[in-house]
């Protein structure tokens, strides 16, 4: 049986439908990439990719989450070097969203990336109650 969703056929996006938006994947992406490095297990890995999405909307693990961070390998404390690698895979499937663009060139501004997100989510979501008043 096929998935509808009411405002189907009307032209509507219907938030969550998965019709109408992708996935998301970039949690699941970073958890892979890090789980590969080989420095963790794959359930750490969610740890470290959670403890990095707790702060700022950035992304980026604070001084003192580093510190939890480096609790989470397998056969053993990380280094430094190890949390950077994991650090790494959480700004490359993140990219698209913090704005990083080419993970070499440096990036761009991810805090103003980070508060557009939620901006343009709303609008998407206003507009679809407008249409749906139609």
């Amino acid at each position: 049986m096929a998935f509808t969703s009411a405002g189907h056929g009307k032209g509507v996006l219907v938030k969550g439908c998965r019709c109408c938006f992708p996935p998301d994947t970039m949690f699941e992406d970073a958890c892979e990439g890090i789980a590969a490095l080989g420095f963790c297990t794959f359930g750490n890995a969610q740890k470290f990719v959670r403890l990095c999405g707790a702060g700022s909307g950035t992304m980026r693990l604070s001084k003192g989450k580093v510190k939890n961070a480096m609790k989470l390998g397998r056969d053993g404390p990380l280094t430094a070097e190890q949390v950077e690698a994991m650090q790494r895979c959480v700004d490359e499937a993140y990219a698209s969203v913090l704005g990083l663009g080419d993970i070499g060139d440096g990036g761009g501004d991810a805090q103003q990336q980070a508060e557009e997100v939620p901006q343009q989510q709303q609008q998407t979501d206003e507009l679809g109650q407008q249409q749906q008043q139609q």
